[in-house]
Parts: C-alpha cells; structure tokens; sequence
C-alpha cells in the first residue's frame, strides 16, 4: 500500500496533499460516547441521534448552521437530559481520543514538501477539545499551524461529500485538482472529490504506513 500512495503523488506529479481528521488524523471511538450518555441513563446514543431523524439537524450543525448553545439546548430536549452543559460536553467529546505522535511528525515533515490542508467536517464544541489537547499534549497552538490551510465544516456552511466545499478549496486556495491528493476515511467523500477530478486516496489502515 505505501507504494500505491508513493505512486500517486510520482505518477500524477502531486503538488497538494487535502487531510481528513478524524478517523485519518485523529482516532475516534463513537463508543465511548455511547458509554458517557449511558450514565446519564440514555442507552444507544448513537443510534438514538445519528442514524435516525435527528442525523439532519446534526449536519446542520458540523456546517455551522445551528449554534453550539442551541445544539445542546435541542439534543438535550429531546433526550429529556437534565445536565449541565459541561457534562454534555464531555460526553459529547468522550469519542475523540489521542493524536498521534507519528502522524503529527509526518504532517510536518510533508509541509516542507507539498502544500498540506485539512478538510474536516467537524463542529465547534468538537474544535475546542481536541484543540485544547493539541496545545496541552504536543505544545501546539492550533491544528491550523500543521498546514498551509485548514478548512472546517462548521465555519464554511457546508460538509462533504457535499461538492460545494471541495470547490471552495480548490478556489480558495487555487489548486488544480489533478495535481491534488485528497486522503479521507469514508468512501463517499472520496466518491464526490473524484468527480471534480481531485486525486485521491482511501485510507483503510494507520497513516503512517502508507507513506
């Protein structure tokens, strides 16, 4: 696999390199926010909230559309959940776990070698905790520092595999989308990057093995 990638960027002269986070970058356990909620005596978070009716309303709030406070305020309603906001928000934050040493030395090691982004769809009580573990962990300011660019959902309207936000980066930052490496982890947002002639690759293993 590490020369399938190694041969996408020789092959298709690759000047880019778009970053997913989680589930790329970051490692996500949507477990142990199952488990967090069950304290509080909803069982099957996930299932109750992402795979069901309530899954639109949050994709309106990873692309910004609904603030954090009423995002809390309508999740906790539905749930019928007397907590307090600091309570929601470490369950809420339970699935996102440790950064990488490795992958946070290849992020740096590639910026002196291509232009590097991040596209995340991601939220902003989300953006706060794993921007705080960044800083108190590895003595980084902000995720942003780690690239040229980093776009996320919540602050551009849109989520992928909408087309919309791969069009605004490649605009934003005027990429050509064939000499661009998009790696993400769900196969439809590598399905809609393809049509707009993005190179891609799906990362189903540990990203440091396929460099």
């Amino acid at each position: 696999m590490a020369n399938e990638i190694s041969n996408i960027i020789k092959s298709k002269k690759i000047e880019n390199i778009i970053f997913d986070l989680g589930g790329v970058l970051l490692d996500l356990d949507f477990e142990k926010t199952n488990l967090e909620f069950s304290k509080f005596g909803i069982q099957n978070f996930n299932e109750l909230f992402f795979y069901s009716q309530n899954k639109d309303f949050y994709y309106n709030f990873e692309k910004g559309l609904v603030s954090p406070y009423d995002f809390r305020q309508a999740v906790k309603s539905e749930l019928n959940l007397n907590i307090s906001d600091d309570d929601f928000d470490t369950a809420w934050n339970a699935l996102l776990l440790e950064y990488n040493d490795k992958r946070i030395a290849l992020l740096k090691e590639l910026k002196s070698k291509y232009r590097t982004f991040l596209l995340s769809n991601t939220n902003e009580i989300h953006y706060h905790c794993y921007s705080k573990t960044l800083r108190e962990k590895h003595q980084i300011e902000k995720l942003e520092y780690l690239f040229e660019k980093a776009y996320f959902s919540f602050e551009m309207n849109y989520r992928k595999p909408e087309t919309e936000i791969y069009k605004f980066v490649l605009e934003q930052s005027k990429l050509k989308p064939e000499r661009t490496l998009f790696i993400d982890d769900y196969l439809e947002n590598i399905e809609a990057a393809q049509k707009l002639g993005i190179q891609t690759f799906h990362l189903t293993s540990e990203l440091v093995s396929v460099f």
